[in-house]
């Protein structure tokens, strides 16, 4: 990340994150929070682009700490030492989320998301293995071939219950801490 992004570029400041179908406009949102400026954040495509990377980063949290409210929202810049969601707050029903953003935080909540993706595919994996494991033991039983692996299946279910479970919290706790860094 280092070397696509500055420290300066990922320095982002202030962002409001506003629940999909809010339906207000840009200045709405700009006069409701009392900011200087205001500025949706869009979806580029472009691999370098450091808005893309922030609104990536952003969903992937929101995904990841499963705030129904925000699947989908819209991410925005914003301006202004003295804006407040106050009334944004109560305009959209608590449909938003004020996070301000510094190189820091930028950088570990991408890390943090990026090893909650890696413990659900891992827990996935775990699954599909028991499922292929199972898959296995009825065939031989099947086709009447001697079948030690069933021998096995006690012994991979307690592997997987609890599976890189304090891992994922300590995980979610880290994204929920570095989403809490309000304004």
């Amino acid at each position: 990340m280092n070397d696509i992004f500055t420290d300066e570029q990922l320095s982002i400041g202030k962002v409001l994150v506003v629940g999909s179908g809010h339906n207000l406009k840009v200045s709405q949102i700009k006069q409701l929070i009392r900011a200087n400026k205001v500025r949706k954040i869009k979806w580029s495509g472009i691999y370098n682009d450091v808005d893309t990377f922030v609104l990536s980063v952003m969903h992937k949290a929101i995904s990841a700490l499963d705030i129904d409210d925000l699947i989908g929202a819209d991410v925005y810049r914003v301006d202004g030492d003295d804006a407040v969601t106050t009334m944004l707050v109560i305009k959209t029903g608590g449909k938003c989320k004020a996070v301000n953003l510094d190189a820091k935080n930028v950088k570990n909540l991408h890390n943090a998301c990026l090893t909650k993706q890696d413990i659900d595919r891992a827990k996935r994996h775990m699954v599909n293995a028991i499922e292929s494991h199972n898959e296995l033991s009825i065939t031989l039983t099947k086709q009447k071939i001697k079948n030690g692996v069933t021998k096995k299946t006690n012994a991979l279910n307690k592997v997987i219950q609890g599976y890189a479970d304090a891992e994922l919290a300590i995980t979610l706790e880290k994204i929920k801490g570095l989403m809490s860094s309000t304004w």
